[in-house]
């Protein structure tokens, strides 16, 4: 769902689809997209993986905050 938050996180049409809150239509043609298009679904879950290893596991998340507690 494209809100506020989840576009701090991840970008539409680079790491996921985003459809708008409510937008059922929008879903199920987001997901028929996913299902039909192997070379979209392998990009966006590729840019998905490299975004979480270069910002959100563990080993980021635990540098982020030894850096915070050293300021």
């Amino acid at each position: 769902t494209r809100t506020t938050t989840t576009q701090e996180y991840v970008q539409h049409d680079r790491e996921c689809l985003l459809v708008e809150r409510n937008d059922a239509a929008g879903l199920q043609q987001a997901i028929e997209k996913l299902m039909t298009d192997g070379e979209l679904a392998n990009r966006l879950a590729n840019c998905a993986r490299q975004a979480y290893e270069q910002r959100f596991c563990m080993r980021v998340y635990v540098a982020n905050v030894v850096a915070a507690t050293q300021l």
